[in-house]
């Protein structure tokens, strides 16, 4: 991670999460995503790769390459599941001057190939001594997708179909919060006070709502629950959530299992009638029933600390099924799925199913020769994806290594940019040869048994 990043990591007071199937705003790098029909599962592979998977099975539909990507910062699909939105984050500078640079491209589910991007240009300059956190921000609604650029007040609404531009909304600085019903957006303004709208898709109508005076009404990590209704965080550390109502500024208190803490990376978003929060730091879920939140429940997430790391807990959220069931989350770098009863209450089984193991290697191909990495053991689906300068082959084969004759499957498109995937197997090679001389980066993805 390099430093502005981190910096930016540190003092993020998180920015609102929506639904899965409409919109991720995420400062962090987000790994999973679901269709709105739960039909499809975006994961992350690396910074340079997404792949789409069949949610019920696992297996492979398409990979998407994403360029020049320092963050993943959000992954939403469209309403038909045609395209999936990937919005991203870049950093650039030095000298303690910094800039990042946000961009959104849509990518085809069923090809992978990308259709457009809307990039954040010039950039967004600070320095080392300002602690900020990229706000490029986008919403998907069912014809256009709305996009946020460069710290910009308001947003942009392109056409799905052609990516024209179809609107210009100036008047609004700050967050998406939720949508209410078909038609409205909810939106809030940054900084104090803090302001929330309405927005009407089918008329272009911006309501303004209620607006709080003082720095103590700003929440990290809201979210919009219906019934024109807010929750999150407190901006103060009083071991609180608290509810706004966006039409009166009435404001709520309930207690919360966790003491905010500026580090813990708390994540929020809601799923029908639940509202899902975590802390980094303490690595438990909450539960909120969204008509009660002062009714919740805590749920511990599997993970242990490691021996470098005796204090704190290296695990992360990185999205949550559309029915708010299944909380997929990272230990130390190992991904892993809570499964939550519909009251909330853990599974007996909290990690049902294979584990999906990612390996990613820098690999130099010699002209005319082979460098062959493995085996590898899968009990599904074994994919292994390459990029990089060059043009080197990918062969893959169960049980010995390939050949330029025998190979269970081959890719071997022009340049060094090759995806290939066999069936399960207890012995999989992953070979390259090199047409010409290459470095690239392989990345193999493949399942092993739960313990």
């Amino acid at each position: 991670m390099n430093y502005p990043k981190a910096l930016a990591l540190l003092a993020a007071c998180l920015l609102p999460v929506c639904a899965l199937s409409e919109a991720f705003i995420y400062p962090k790098e987000v790994g999973v995503a679901f269709s709105p029909d739960g039909r499809y599962r975006a994961e992350s592979l690396s910074y340079t790769h997404v792949n789409i998977l069949d949610a019920a099975s696992g297996s492979l539909i398409s990979t998407l390459q994403v360029d020049q990507a320092d963050d993943i910062i959000g992954m939403a699909f469209s309403s038909d599941n045609r395209m999936l939105a990937i919005n991203i984050s870049e950093w650039g500078g030095g000298d303690g001057i910094y800039w990042s640079f946000g961009s959104v491209c849509l990518y085809a589910v069923d090809s992978g190939a990308r259709l457009h991007c809307f990039d954040d240009s010039p950039g967004n300059q600070w320095s080392s001594t300002y602690l900020g956190s990229d706000k490029t921000r986008m919403v998907l609604t069912d014809d256009r997708i709305m996009v946020q650029l460069n710290r910009a007040a308001g947003f942009k609404a392109y056409d799905l179909n052609d990516f024209s531009l179809r609107e210009t909304v100036t008047t609004v600085d700050g967050g998406f919060l939720g949508r209410d019903g078909a038609n409205h957006l909810i939106f809030a303004s940054e900084g104090a006070p803090t302001t929330f709208y309405r927005y009407d898709l089918a008329t272009r109508q911006l309501e303004t709502l209620a607006s709080l005076p003082t720095r103590s009404g700003i929440l990290y990590d809201p979210v919009y629950i219906g019934n024109n209704k807010v929750a999150g965080y407190a901006y103060t550390l009083d071991n609180s959530i608290k509810q706004i109502d966006i039409t009166t500024g009435a404001v709520q208190t309930f207690p919360s299992v966790f003491q905010h803490n500026l580090y813990a990376s708390h994540y929020r978003a809601r799923h029908g009638n639940r509202l899902i929060g975590w802390n980094n730091l303490y690595r438990d879920i909450e539960v909120f029933d969204i008509n009660n939140l002062a009714s919740r429940q805590s749920v511990r997430l599997d993970c242990q600390l490691t021996p470098w790391n005796t204090v704190y807990y290296d695990v992360h959220v990185i999205g949550i099924s559309n029915d708010g069931n299944q909380v997929h989350y990272e230990c130390n770098d190992q991904r892993k799925v809570l499964t939550l009863s519909g009251g909330g209450e853990p599974n007996p089984n909290p990690n049902p199913g294979p584990v999906r193991v990612v390996q990613t290697q820098a690999v130099a191909v010699p002209s005319r020769q082979w460098v062959h990495l493995g085996p590898y053991a899968s009990v599904q689906e074994l994919n292994a994806a390459v990029v990089g300068t060059g043009n080197a082959d990918l062969y893959l084969r169960a049980g010995a290594k390939p050949t330029l004759r025998r190979y269970d499957c081959k890719s071997t498109a022009a340049g060094s940019t090759e995806n290939c995937s066999v069936p399960a197997g207890n012995a999989v090679y992953v070979s390259l040869y090199g047409t010409r001389q290459s470095q690239v980066e392989v990345t193999v993805t493949r399942w092993q048994a739960a313990q």
